[in-house]
């Protein structure tokens, strides 16, 4: 069981990096030029993964949520 969850617990997080030549070192969203942080407050704004991908068609529904 420990070992499953520390699967789903690096799956979730390996679409999350940094890099200090992307974005200034900002974190991003699998080496993408999404922050991590813009797409956090679109979430708190209320946007959909569906709503946040068509507007930002690099990312993936899976990078959302």
């Amino acid at each position: 069981m420990e070992s499953s969850l520390k699967q789903v617990v690096a799956s979730t997080y390996d679409r999350i990096t940094q890099s200090p030549d992307v974005l200034a070192g900002r974190v991003t969203i699998r080496g993408l030029r999404i922050s991590m942080a813009h797409v956090v407050n679109l979430v708190a704004n209320w946007m959909t993964p569906a709503q946040i991908v068509e507007q930002l068609p690099d990312l993936e529904e899976e990078d959302v949520r």
